[in-house]
């Protein structure tokens, strides 16, 4: 297997890549970088469609990440039958959606899996730490594969590096999903309340989208990698609102009428099987994706201001 990420380790701090210059600015908070302009620089983003086909690509080129997807769907469904889960199966679809639509899935799974409030609120939290750890470790094969061209157990232990950027990727985008639906019930009456749930949703995956691969790719910490993924969404021309837009809306719509359509049986169908696994692959792209962008521009994303030393 190659060992080429660990031995790169001695770069600077900054993962694979030579650090970039960084810029001599006031140190900013966690949203620091999106409430402030956006950076006069030039974005080599590719095209969203490129993206997600060189993601697809990375898919299914990596025997760890193909036998990943039906080894967790098998899991968690001998799991939901140790419970006494009646399903339905195909909600285990949801397994590597990114946050956001991700976060929506849960509390489908969770009121499914636990009737009472309590017993839910605990799976969403149970099911949200499972996800990130799942989309950590793809994220960090992505990244491997697109700098090596090959996965090795460096992705394995690397990925408990990215867990934490994951897992507050996950709550925030719980936390917006509990603000959309407030406010979608709020402002139903006007007609807008839907709009500003799905809303929610897709501007969770625009401000989350690029902070794990850059925790996979670069030794920043949590905040930071926060922060850079937040200014990479923002560069101009990156095109990442409208890929956010996009995938919110499909998986929504699959949330919506694929997701519910049979309950859990003993054996399911060899159709649900194969949906349900197909669109784990698909997602699963979507990770790869991300980071595929994300390094396509790496070296032109500012750097985040360095902490100041208290008096």
């Amino acid at each position: 297997m190659s060992q080429g990420p660990k031995k790169r380790s001695s770069n600077t701090g900054k993962g694979y890549r030579a650090p970039a210059p960084t810029r001599d600015e006031p140190r900013r908070g966690l949203l620091g970088s999106f409430l402030q302009p956006r950076p006069a620089v030039a974005s080599p983003m590719p095209k969203g469609w490129l993206s997600y086909v060189r993601g697809l690509g990375v898919a299914f080129s990596s025997p760890i990440l193909l036998g990943l997807v039906p080894a967790v769907v098998l899991v968690e469904w001998l799991v939901l039958l140790a419970i006494g889960s009646q399903g339905p199966f195909t909600f285990l679809a949801g397994a590597f959606q990114w946050p956001g639509p991700g976060t929506f899935v849960d509390t489908l799974v969770s009121a499914a899996v636990a009737p009472s409030a309590g017993g839910a609120l605990a799976a969403v939290f149970v099911l949200l730490l499972v996800r990130s750890a799942l989309l950590a470790f793809v994220t960090t094969v992505a990244v491997e594969r697109l700098r090596t061209g090959s996965s090795s157990t460096w992705a394995l232990r690397r990925a408990l590096h990215v867990l934490p950027v994951m897992i507050t990727a996950n709550m925030m985008g719980l936390a917006l999903y509990l603000i959309g639906s407030i406010l979608g019930q709020v402002l139903q009456q006007i007609g807008i309340g839907f709009l500003l749930f799905v809303g929610g949703i897709a501007a969770t995956v625009y401000l989350t989208a690029y902070a794990p691969a850059i925790a996979a790719d670069e030794e920043h910490r949590m905040p930071a990698a926060m922060q850079r993924g937040i200014r990479t969404s923002r560069m101009p021309a990156s095109g990442t609102l409208m890929v956010a837009v996009a995938y919110t809306i499909a998986m929504f719509a699959i949330d919506l009428a694929y997701l519910p359509s049979a309950g859990l049986r003993v054996t399911p169908s060899v159709a649900q099987w194969a949906g349900v696994i197909a669109i784990g692959y698909l997602n699963v792209a979507v990770a790869a994706m991300f980071a595929f962008r994300y390094l396509s521009v790496a070296s032109v994303v500012p750097e985040p201001a360095p902490p100041q030393r208290r008096r």
